[in-house]
């Protein structure tokens, strides 16, 4: 019985350092309907809607608008420029 629950338990934590780790893609999809809702989700937590959105290929195809901290960027972009 101990080993049981032994066994249960380490099964329990390691699962959930797995969600913790490695943000549920499934949870993603769901929130964002767009690659670039969902890309967004991924790396900054929620949706950029700045003007100076975009791509960027400074930091290696991010999603960047001038509310993150890798802004500001040498890119030249138009604005809303990830639609």
């Amino acid at each position: 019985m101990t080993a049981t629950l032994l066994a249960f338990a380490i099964a329990f934590m390691v699962a959930g350092l797995y969600v913790l780790l490695f943000p549920a893609e499934l949870e993603i999809k769901a929130m964002g309907t767009t690659e670039w809702e969902r890309e967004c989700l991924r790396w900054h937590k929620r949706i950029l809607t700045g003007e100076k959105a975009h791509w960027c290929d400074d930091w290696d195809g991010l999603p960047v608008d001038e509310t993150c901290t890798e802004w500001p960027c040498s890119c030249e972009i138009k604005p809303r420029d990830h639609e």
